[in-house]
């Protein structure tokens, strides 16, 4: 097939990924959009070591409306110097435009067209080594659920680039999408892919409450997982968790010297 525009993104230890998905978007006459973090936290060293060229772009933090203005712009012919949250190359030079400030309601966008992408095709053949979480079921059916976006916190050894804030899903919406997707794929595992999905203890226990009355409308076993922050959590939490459906919780555990801990 011919395409327009390849686009993919990831963190740093995906960049020979980004690297060979560049290749292939070369391979198909197509001009390559890279974004997610291994864009957004060092944007010039790491489109040169993707290798970024005229024609392909780099996506700096959120980036459903930059990249629907640099299409409209590619489209039109015009100059996309004023399209904010982009990097690109101009007869061989580096050129970042300002940057692009947080998206203000994360409940007025989309969800993601899964359906496009094959992923039905993907859920059959999913298998159990295919993750180290994954297992839990001979035949695993992911579902990934963002219900938040960033994190309030500002640890020094983060990737997170400047003036991000915190915004999280309304539960309603989250749920109304759970129903819609859980019960037409099939789906047994929702992995909460949030930055930090536990930040206030109420929402984490009304989401419990919601996703436990949510399990007996699936005439099969659902579970779910999530990250966390180790000083959140209480035994009043995880037993909430836990009888919701909650199989495992990563936890950023950084370091065991206090000192290092604090000066993070």
């Amino acid at each position: 097939n011919r395409y327009d525009f390849i686009g993919s993104g990831g963190m740093s230890s995906q960049l020979e990924a980004m690297r060979r998905i560049r290749a292939i978007a070369v391979d198909h006459g197509a001009g390559f959009l890279c974004g997610g973090v291994i864009i957004s936290a060092d944007t010039e060293n790491m489109s040169a070591l993707i290798g970024l060229r005229e024609g392909d772009y780099g996506v700096v933090g959120e980036g459903e409306q930059t990249v629907i203005e640099l299409l409209a712009c590619l489209a039109r012919q015009e100059n996309m110097d004023h399209i904010e949250g982009l990097i690109f190359y101009r007869d061989g030079r580096y050129i970042q435009t300002p940057p692009r400030y947080h998206h203000p309601d994360i409940n007025s966008l989309p969800r993601p067209d899964i359906e496009s992408f094959g992923y039905e095709r993907r859920l059959d053949a999913a298998r159990p080594s295919d993750a180290y979480y994954m297992d839990i079921f001979d035949y695993p059916r992911e579902y990934p659920l963002v219900t938040s976006r960033t994190c309030p916190f500002s640890c020094t050894f983060c990737y997170q680039p400047s003036r991000r804030k915190y915004r999280v899903r309304d539960l309603d919406d989250v749920f109304v999408e759970l129903e819609e997707n859980v019960h037409r794929y099939r789906i047994n595992l929702v992995s909460i892919y949030d930055e930090l999905f536990h930040l206030k203890d109420d929402r984490l226990l009304d989401f419990c409450r919601r996703f436990e009355a949510f399990r007996k409308t699936v005439p099969w076993d659902i579970r779910w997982g999530c990250q966390a922050r180790v000083t959140n959590i209480t035994d009043e939490i995880l037993a909430a968790m836990a009888k919701s459906g909650c199989f495992g919780i990563s936890y950023g555990i950084e370091s065991a010297s206090q000192p290092i801990l604090d000066s993070m």
